[in-house]
């Protein structure tokens, strides 16, 4: 598992949780630490994705699975990468988590509310309310209930800026029926710069850039919320839209397959012909095969015969030339070989003869052909 890539803002939230978990301060944290540090803090386990009852007592062998979960290298001991994993899927939960100035920022933001109220109180008859509508009177396209929201939700987002985890899921349920009524990302954006100028114009005098970094902040998460519904909703658009588009293409396969029910009723009457006639063929050609392998049976048979009457004569040849006495075998033995040095005499002379026949006949070529001399005249 290979830990992400966390930019600053994410990496000095994470460090924070981890400092907390960290009692020794040695640069890791081991399971007896993140036990401990649950124990005292509840919210923890929401933060960390940890089921609550893992850091129950009792509980030891749950937390220990979640530990080893991150611990890559086995350790027995959680560095500051391995750490972030637990945020690796839950990148939602740490957007919202309090960041290291984030105290100072609602510092600044609780100080400046009295002055906000009294001042805006003494230029505007509505106070925030009016000099926001005044704001938002030339922003096009208008939203339906957006100002409302906004004024209605800022307290909120004022009250939990430390721990806005817990508006989360209330908000972004008020953003997705404000994207039902065509609220767009731009359109948070553009209302929430109308709401922070409005809060600069209450302030008056004295406004700093920390006032703008920690309300813009405030209302940024606010909006933020508002987005998550948009994207809720956007998503769940697209699913309708997949899933008429599924339809449709369903109701098209549908007629398409009424359409063809002739031609494919037709094509299996076709089918079936053409079945038929290969079962004709096939029992045409098993019959013929049948006739086949009956003729070869026959000759199969007739070749065996014939063996056997072969081996039948053989055997009774062997058996007569087995009634020859020794002598009678030795005297045509004796014969045999008379009869072959009788013929290797005569072909001895013979050749010498044409031997001397050929010396008289020079010059000539002696041509070899199956143990024979052959004087052939040069001219």
């Amino acid at each position: 598992m290979r830990p992400p890539e966390w930019n600053d803002t994410y990496k000095a939230k994470i460090k924070k949780i981890f400092d907390q978990c960290d009692d020794d301060k040695s640069g890791t944290v081991t399971l007896e630490e993140l036990g401990r540090a649950l124990t005292a803090d509840k919210d923890l386990c929401r933060i960390l994705g940890i089921e609550k009852d893992a850091a129950q007592p009792g509980n030891e062998d749950k937390l220990r699975e979640v530990f080893a979960a991150v611990d890559v290298d086995g350790s027995d001991e959680l560095d500051f990468d391995e750490f972030g994993l637990f945020f690796q899927s839950r990148v939602e939960i740490l957007r919202y988590l309090p960041g290291t100035d984030d105290e100072d920022k609602f510092c600044i933001i609780q100080e400046s509310i009295e002055q906000i109220r009294e001042h805006a109180n003494e230029i505007h008859p509505m106070a925030i309310p009016g000099l926001f509508n005044d704001r938002i009177e030339n922003i096009k396209p208008t939203v339906d209930g957006l100002a409302d929201a906004i004024l209605d939700d800022i307290g909120d987002a004022v009250d939990c800026f430390l721990e806005p985890n817990k508006i989360i899921k209330s908000k972004r349920e008020v953003g997705y029926v404000l994207a039902s009524r065509g609220a767009t990302k731009a359109n948070f954006d553009a209302y929430g710069d109308a709401m922070l100028s409005s809060f600069e114009a209450g302030y008056g005098e004295g406004w700093t850039a920390a006032h703008l970094e920690a309300w813009g902040k405030c209302l940024g998460n606010l909006m933020d919320m508002y987005r998550l519904g948009v994207e809720d909703f956007q998503k769940e658009e697209r699913d309708e839209k997949q899933a008429a588009i599924e339809a449709a293409k369903a109701a098209e396969a549908e007629a398409k397959a009424a359409a063809d029910k002739a031609a494919i009723k037709a094509a299996e009457d076709a089918k079936k012909a053409a079945e038929e006639a290969k079962k004709a063929a096939e029992k045409e050609a098993a019959e013929a095969q049948k006739a086949v392998e009956a003729a070869e049976k026959k000759r199969k048979e007739e070749d065996e015969k014939r063996a056997r009457e072969r081996e039948e004569k053989a055997r009774k040849l062997a058996a007569a030339e087995a009634k020859k006495n020794e002598e009678e075998l030795a005297e045509e033995r004796k014969l045999k070989e008379q009869r072959m040095a009788l013929v290797r005499a005569n072909q001895a002379a013979r050749m010498k003869r044409e031997a001397e026949a050929l010396k008289d006949q020079e010059p000539f070529c002696f041509c070899l052909t199956k143990g024979m001399v052959k004087g052939t005249p040069l001219y």
